[in-house]
């Protein structure tokens, strides 16, 4: 067996190699409908690339593979020159939306070379660590002379390990193995805050009480841990306003798409099982699966659905409607629809996605969904004060939140009653006290094992926290969760979830060890503000430290005219952007927000001290003809 081939990244004009990196995948053939298999020992996964760094952008120039079934299709229009066993793609123009740590190097020193796998920073003269966030460099810094000081450490570990261990050193690009290889790290991984052992929440307390009176907050329940540890838990305000019952760690709370989490983490742990593979087909499990207005169904993926990219668009939503999965395929494959694009091109988020996730895990089991959801989440995790609404809540007894919704017209919050998803369920329709999703939470920072319980493989945690596709910036969306490059170079995974009566966040910080859960008894509370003010707290900075920093690009007017009009879907409100006074405006369900440009296709406001982000998309002609927005495509319906 001889070395990897290593991808090539061209900067300023010179060859470097990749040889580690941390915070998910550059390219990869499915992306672009192609499978890829080994092309010899040289190069197990089957595929390598170049990419270039040019201004501030990423872009991949070539990609060689084999495909599997030799089914290579063009990328960006571009065909590619057969050869042997393999395909080049050359000329390539392709922006990698990648959000993360690369190290390149250059100049290698041959009698460092190891015999397989990649090789390591201390062989090459030159290194560089590159941050990027979304296809952005951030930051370059030039780690050559800190690597020349450890370059005897290297020889000397190599000479001491053990084969099985220097082989699992050899082949990993894993930059967080890279540094645990070496008895001196060559820098801190990350920089985190202030020491969590015992950080302050006196402050985020404070916070919160007063955004429950700003917001007309009823009841909501914070838990922070740092791995199995507990390190803040809060109870705020009333469960039920009519009996003044509090708030109690073991309330009952909906959690709404949070839920769509707990379908991913089933799908993976099939695929630990080897009973479903994420790249596969969804025909493979479900032979009935159509996409109306695509010919090619074999092209969807479970991996598309799993990151909401099938190329569907926002769905008038049919909830309580049906009670069998198999009703809500027969719904996908003949509702009247307008595709978006191609599997893999765009991102929307489609509840029905996440229910035919539900259906490929009751055909590959033979169980129902919740069942199987019972057995392999909740009972190994301890989680006895979780189910699925309506039919379950009265098991729990008198500690279940009542759902409240706040008329701003009238002054006063009012009731509403638990809802009946249908199969929705599977996207929605989750409900859990404070303390098991806390549990639930936790296992995504302790690689899928909680209080010695083996939930899911490390490896699973690691692809479903995977960025794959840009949504709102600065995130990406993962396997029913979202990612987003956050302070001190922290990844922040989370998902959030809204129904009536029920506004939740939870996520955590892979790096931290981290995890965070907000729940609340009303609708459109502004739970992920909370939940970033939780994460700040723990991490030592200030509560409502910025995601993102403040954009100084000045659009002129004839630019933003562009944006003008009203954009619609078949699920949510309308969305009109117009100039009121000379601000541009936008205004949907009777919520006006100001905004400015970002760049030149990204618009921003804020609502409820959160960035609201606007994303437009262009025809080659410049028009603009969709939005990304609240994280669903919406088609221009009316020009402004």
């Amino acid at each position: 067996m001889t070395a990897q081939i290593a991808d090539t990244f061209l900067f300023k004009g010179e060859p470097y190699s990749l040889i580690g990196m941390s915070g998910g995948a550059l390219t990869e053939p499915e992306q672009f409908g192609m499978e890829p298999e080994m092309l010899h020992t040289a190069c197990y996964r089957g595929f390598y690339a170049t990419y270039e760094l040019l201004g501030d952008a990423l872009y991949l120039r070539s990609l060689t593979l084999r495909e599997k079934n030799g089914n290579y299709r063009p990328i960006r229009g571009i065909k590619p020159v057969k050869e042997d066993c393999k395909a080049t793609y050359q000329g390539l123009s392709v922006v990698v939306a990648f959000t993360g740590k690369i190290r390149l190097a250059k100049d290698f020193i041959r009698e460092l070379y190891i015999h397989m796998g990649y090789q390591k920073p201390t062989a090459f003269k030159t290194v560089l660590d590159v941050t990027l966030e979304a296809g952005r460099v951030v930051e370059i810094k030039d780690r050559s002379q800190e690597v020349e000081a450890k370059r005897g450490a290297f020889k000397k570990h190599y000479e001491s390990v053990n084969m099985l261990q220097a082989i699992d050193e050899a082949f990993s690009l894993d930059m967080d193995l890279e540094y645990s290889c070496f008895p001196c790290p060559l820098l801190p991984l990350f920089e985190g805050g202030e020491d969590m052992s015992h950080p302050d929440f006196s402050a985020f307390a404070e916070f919160v009480n007063v955004l429950m009176q700003e917001q007309h907050i009823c009841g909501a329940a914070v838990s922070v841990k740092q791995g199995d540890a507990t390190i803040y838990e809060g109870c705020f305000g009333l469960r039920d306003l009519e009996s003044q019952a509090q708030v109690t760690p073991d309330t009952i709370f909906g959690l709404a798409s949070v839920s769509k989490s707990f379908a991913a983490l089933a799908i993976m742990q099939l695929c630990d099982a080897g009973k479903v593979y994420p790249d596969a087909p969804v025909t493979t499990y479900l032979p009935e699966f159509k996409i109306r207005g695509l010919p090619d169904i074999d092209s969807v993926r479970v991996h598309h659905l799993l990151s909401h990219s099938t190329g569907l668009p926002p769905f008038r939503r049919r909830q309580g409607e049906f009670s069998e999965l198999s009703q809500h395929l027969e719904y996908i494959a003949t509702a009247e629809y307008e595709l978006l694009g191609q599997p893999g091109e765009y991102f929307s988020y489609c509840n029905d996605s996440f229910v035919m996730l539900g259906a490929v895990v009751e055909r590959v089991t033979g169980k129902t969904f919740k069942d199987y959801i019972r057995k392999n989440i909740f009972e190994p995790l301890g989680m006895t004060r979780s189910g699925y609404t309506p039919v379950e809540i009265a098991k729990y007894g008198a500690d279940v939140t009542t759902l409240y919704s706040y008329n701003h017209e009238l002054g006063k919050h009012e009731p509403q009653s638990w809802p009946n998803l249908g199969s929705y369920h599977v996207s929605g329709g989750i409900v859990a006290s404070l303390r098991d999703l806390s549990t639930y939470a936790s296992l995504y920072t302790q690689g899928g094992v909680v209080q010695g319980r083996k939930i899911v493989s490390d490896h699973a945690i690691r692809r479903l926290r995977q960025p794959v596709v840009e949504a709102l910036l600065p995130s990406h969306y993962c396997y029913g969760l979202q990612a987003t490059f956050g302070p001190k170079g922290l990844t922040l995974v989370s998902h959030g979830g809204g129904l009536p009566g029920v506004s939740s966040h939870f996520g955590f910080v892979p790096e931290k060890g981290i995890s965070v859960v907000v729940l609340s008894n009303v609708s459109g509370v502004p739970a992920k503000a909370i939940w970033m003010a939780a994460v700040h707290s723990a991490l030592g900075l200030p509560i409502e430290a910025e995601e993102v920093a403040k954009s100084t690009y000045v659009a002129p007017r004839t630019h933003l005219e562009r944006f003008l009009g009203t954009y619609a879907s078949l699920e949510s409100g309308d969305l009109r952007i117009y100039f009121d006074q000379g601000t541009l405006m936008s205004e949907q369900r009777g919520v006006v927000v100001p905004l400015w440009a970002r760049d030149d296709v990204h618009l921003v406001g804020r609502l409820h001290g959160q960035e609201m982000v606007l994303r437009f998309f262009f025809t080659e002609d410049g028009y603009v003809w969709a939005v990304l927005a609240g994280s669903r495509m919406l088609r221009r319906s009316v020009k402004g």
